[in-house]
């Protein structure tokens, strides 16, 4: 009588208390697979398999191949094939026609379960993988274009500054334009320097300045300079330098206006 005690379950298992479609059937469930893992490790149809747990060998292609599958199906629940199919040919014989012991797998691997910890591991490593690659292409893009246009660090810089002074120039240009009335600065600096000074028609100053003095005048619509040493004053108007209006010891006279 053919037996198997499960190492799982307990339970015992033998053809001569069972049909051997039911002892295969219970020793697969309490290895805990299922009709098709049955089918993928020993390479037999998934209909064959059922029909041997139903003890519907008519439904298989014939003896030989019945003895088999028996046989595979056996090893792979750790049976007694010998035992099965002496049993099998006892309740209906059929032909004898030996098939070679290597007719089935030598053993049967069952792959183990992959951790969920690798499987996130996995996967993060395929979005960091990711990542770098996106950053890789986009640097490799910005240096070809760089290249493409002629564009250096170096130049790449000295096109900023370019553009910054341009933006400077811009903003002193609005702002000068945007300034009300007239501010002159006088910085005497090389020797003293007698000046008169007159703004929208009113003197402001009269009186020598000393080297190294500055003197700043406002008015809304002019301003008139007299100086008696005009290449010792520097003249700035709002803000743009005029630079001394002429010679040293020359005597000149200026009148700035309003731009309307």
């Amino acid at each position: 009588m053919l037996k198997e005690y499960d190492n799982i379950t307990g339970l015992q298992l033998g053809v001569g208390l069972l049909e051997i479609g039911e002892t295969l059937r219970k020793t697969r469930e309490a290895r805990g697979l299922s009709l098709e893992d049955v089918a993928q490790l020993t390479k037999i149809n998934l209909r064959y398999i059922k029909a041997i747990e139903n003890d519907s060998f008519d439904a298989l292609p014939g003896g030989v191949y019945t003895r088999g599958f028996l046989r595979s199906y056996a090893r792979l629940l750790d049976l007694d094939h010998r035992e099965l199919l002496s049993e099998f040919e006892k309740q209906g014989p059929v032909e004898i026609n030996n098939l070679p012991e290597d007719h089935t797998p030598a053993a049967f691997i069952f792959p183990p379960k992959e951790p969920k910890s690798v499987k996130i591991l996995k996967k993060t490593a395929y979005y960091l993988a990711f990542v770098i690659i996106i950053t890789l292409a986009g640097y490799l893009f910005w240096t070809h274009i760089v290249k493409f246009n002629g564009l250096g660090p170096e130049a790449v810089k000295h096109t900023n500054l370019i553009e910054n002074l341009k933006k400077d120039t811009r903003q002193e240009e609005t702002a000068a334009a945007n300034q009300k009335g007239l501010n002159v600065v006088l910085e005497v600096t090389g020797g003293k320097c007698w000046m008169r000074i007159t703004s929208d028609g009113v003197i402001k100053f009269t009186g020598t300045i000393a080297a190294g003095d500055t003197k700043s005048f406002q008015a809304s619509e002019r301003i008139n300079i007299r100086l008696g040493n005009a290449g010792a004053v520097k003249v700035t108007v709002n803000g743009r330098v005029i630079g001394p209006l002429g010679k040293k010891g020359e005597v000149i006279e200026k009148e700035f206006t309003v731009q309307k």
